[in-house]
């Protein structure tokens, strides 16, 4: 039976739309980019969640605890290394002082300089010198400023307690500078017209210059173990760390996942991720 011109065009524009599905789904969208991005739509897969895994939690929780308590024992003695070092360099600071006041009175008592010249310059050295006592501070602790202690971070004999390990910790002591304990603050404040009064500050700004430098060599050698303590307390947590990542079960599938799969495996090619 002849066919009429409707049908032979339906036949071919069928035909023709078949032909355009195959080459679309066999040419190109198997293996492309584009293919893979629209099989995604398709799917409507969300973005993948991990799923909480109630035994890897449990095998691995105390390892992790013990990682987070060991990282933040590294952090506080890291903190303890910085309080230190800023100790140091206030102290520092002052033998630098006391040394250039000492030249001062060295000069006014060899002869090389008047008292009236030099008194000025030296007062001004004695006011920084305290200055630097009362202010030098880390996150509000007073380090040097024995008269401010007690506070409740630092005790009567300037010692801080730093919780260095999970169970235990220990202190960091500072000396204070405000008595006369290193630094005779009645003697080098002198009168440098005075040859007398001269003489005992010279005596007093040698022995001060002597004793901080000293103490600074201290703090900073303090501040070097510290700081080392802190790197292998860190060590320590990412090697917790790194156990627990280890001791954890292979990821089981859920139960949307087990489904696709199955999904996939019986659609074909089309929404077979791995064609």
């Amino acid at each position: 039976m002849a066919l009429t011109d409707f049908e032979r065009l339906f036949v071919a524009s069928t035909a023709n739309s078949l032909w355009q599905q195959d080459w679309l789904l066999n040419v190109y969208f198997q293996g492309s980019p584009v293919g893979a991005n629209l099989r995604r739509m398709v799917l409507g897969k969300p973005p993948l969640i991990p799923l909480t895994n109630p035994l890897d939690e449990a095998i691995t929780g105390r390892l992790r605890a013990d990682a987070r308590a060991i990282g933040q024992n590294a952090r506080n003695v890291r903190e303890a290394a910085s309080m230190v070092g800023t100790a140091a360099s206030a102290v520092t600071t002052m033998k630098d002082i006391l040394n250039e006041m000492k030249k001062l009175a060295d000069a006014v008592d060899a002869g090389d300089i008047s008292a009236t010249v030099a008194q000025p310059q030296y007062d001004a050295l004695y006011t920084k010198l305290q200055s630097i006592v009362d202010t030098t501070q880390y996150n509000g602790i007073p380090l040097l400023d024995g008269a401010t202690w007690p506070t409740d971070r630092i005790d009567a004999q300037g010692r801080v307690y730093i919780q260095g390990l999970p169970q235990d910790g220990f202190h960091v002591v500072f000396q204070r500078l405000d008595t006369t304990t290193l630094v005779d603050w009645t003697t080098i404040n002198a009168d440098l017209s005075n040859a007398t009064a001269r003489a005992a500050a010279i005596t007093a700004l040698s022995s001060a210059t002597t004793g901080t430098e000293t103490l600074a060599d201290i703090y900073t050698r303090r501040k070097e173990n510290l700081a080392g303590h802190a790197s292998q307390l860190q060590a320590q947590a990412d090697l917790l760390a790194q156990a627990a990542e280890a001791r954890r079960a292979t990821p089981t599938l859920s139960i949307e996942e087990v489904f696709l799969r199955l999904l996939l495996r019986s659609t074909g090619t089309l929404m077979d991720l791995q064609s």
